[in-house]
């Protein structure tokens, strides 16, 4: 009887081995891709992201070649078109990229809105359009990405205009996420008192100490802040500011 029981043990535990999916085979996606042919790529991924819709190891393998496939399609064409101030035509393709990233599934579109947000602020300036320019700005401030420094710059530029029209407690929230960027184990020494009554709300102690630092040990952040400090530091206040602790 037990020779039995394990004779079925063995017979489920193949049957499950023997149903389970193979992985995707992205061989000839990847071949498509090497070669520019971007529609053939796109329909075959298509089809491989419905077929392992619940196998999250396939899922984020097909994704990435997702996000080459965006690369080729927009980024790269994106980039020649702005390098060479075509910007009416950058708009165009920068429309069709919307649309094509409002399609693609949201994990995927996510780690591509920084940049796309990025390029769409840059042709919003040059065409002039302020309102689309600081829209562009702020939502490329809400994705996540790897470029830091940028990220760093939006925010503080953001900031900015936010404090010229009124806005201080959103403009400080602006700054307080920007300098949690900071990394207190590579901050000099005579930052970090500062950067300490930044965040307790000491701002008028954190703008003496921040002035009192030669501009040699300030780059260009903690100069946007001693500035931002000095012009708008007695209105600002606390509002808000638990969320970010």
């Amino acid at each position: 009887m037990r020779s039995f029981i394990y004779i079925l043990f063995f017979a489920f535990f193949a049957l499950l081995r023997c149903s389970k999916p193979q992985p995707a085979d992205l061989t000839h996606v990847d071949r498509l891709l090497k070669t520019d042919s971007l529609q053939t790529a796109q329909h075959l991924l298509t089809q491989l992201q419905a077929k392992y819709a619940k196998d999250s190891v396939q899922t984020v393998r097909i994704l990435t070649r997702i996000r080459r496939l965006h690369q080729k399609q927009f980024f790269i064409p994106l980039n020649s078109l702005i390098q060479k101030g075509f910007w009416q035509e950058a708009d165009t393709l920068c429309q069709q990229m919307e649309a094509a990233l409002n399609d693609s599934p949201s994990v995927s579109r996510r780690r591509l809105l920084f940049d796309f947000y990025h390029r769409k602020s840059q042709i919003d300036s040059a065409l002039k359009r302020d309102d689309s320019f600081w829209k562009s700005i702020e939502k490329s401030c809400d994705q996540p990405t790897r470029q830091v420094a940028l990220l760093r710059d939006k925010m503080e530029r953001l900031a900015l205009h936010y404090a010229q029209i009124d806005s201080v407690d959103l403009a400080r929230e602006l700054f307080d996420r920007s300098f949690r960027q900071e990394r207190l184990s590579q901050m000099d020494s005579l930052l970090r008192p500062v950067y300490f009554s930044y965040m307790d709300g000491k701002f008028g102690k954190s703008l003496q100490r921040l002035q009192q630092i030669p501009d040699s040990l300030k780059d260009k952040h903690w100069q946007r802040l001693e500035g931002f400090l000095r012009t708008y530091g007695k209105r600002l206040t606390l509002k808000e500011r638990f969320r970010l602790w």
